[in-house]
């Protein structure tokens, strides 16, 4: 079994590598069961945790120039959160043992708020996408040439509206109603 450092594990996950992704499935995934079984957790929980915080690594990390310490560190630090989130979330008022592994201490904080940051980044581009989706197909389209930079008189022919004014209107109306479906989809999303 190969040894990896971490910046290899980092690089391989980006690349989709089976053998790394078996080497930290092995090596990180019974740890972060045992810790997630004993705070409240299931088993079927706890693969569910570790998958989603391998894709928020992948999600937030490939492609970008990163500066990291330990890969099992970040990892077993986004399963916590992921975890303790989920269990405020359905309101269990467990106690929660903090009883962390010394080596995981010392992790850089500033990759774990970047994950938690591009986690909620990615939450509200979909809360932003399905409550565009909720628009009348005159407001998608509407919105959509206006953020293409066409003209209001352009976008009058392509539409039949009547007048640039009627575009102003309608586009002041449209964001709006994006605007409530927004705030009534997200805060949805991020109430505990």
């Amino acid at each position: 079994m190969k040894n990896w450092t971490d910046s290899e594990l980092f690089d391989a996950l980006c690349r989709g590598e089976t053998d790394a992704l078996n080497f930290i499935y092995r090596k990180f995934e019974p740890e972060v069961r045992q810790w997630i079984c004993r705070n409240s957790g299931t088993p079927d929980e706890a693969a569910d945790v570790f998958q989603e915080a391998l894709l928020t690594i992948f999600d937030s990390y490939c492609g970008q120039q990163r500066q990291m310490s330990s890969f099992g560190g970040l990892l077993f630090n986004i399963c916590r959160n992921k975890w303790l989130s989920q269990l405020r979330k359905n309101k269990r008022h467990e106690v929660v043992r903090m009883d962390v592994p010394e080596r995981y201490q010392d992790t850089d904080d500033d990759l774990l708020a970047r994950a938690i940051a591009a986690e909620e980044d990615f939450a509200r581009q979909e809360a932003l996408d399905k409550t565009f989706a909720m628009l009348s197909e005159l407001c998608r389209n509407l919105l959509a040439l206006v953020a293409q930079g066409l003209k209001p008189n352009d976008i009058v022919e392509r539409l039949g509206m009547t007048n640039a004014n009627a575009v102003y209107q309608r586009k002041k109306a449209c964001i709006d109603r994006w605007r409530t479906l927004f705030h009534q989809h997200y805060a949805q999303k991020t109430t505990p």
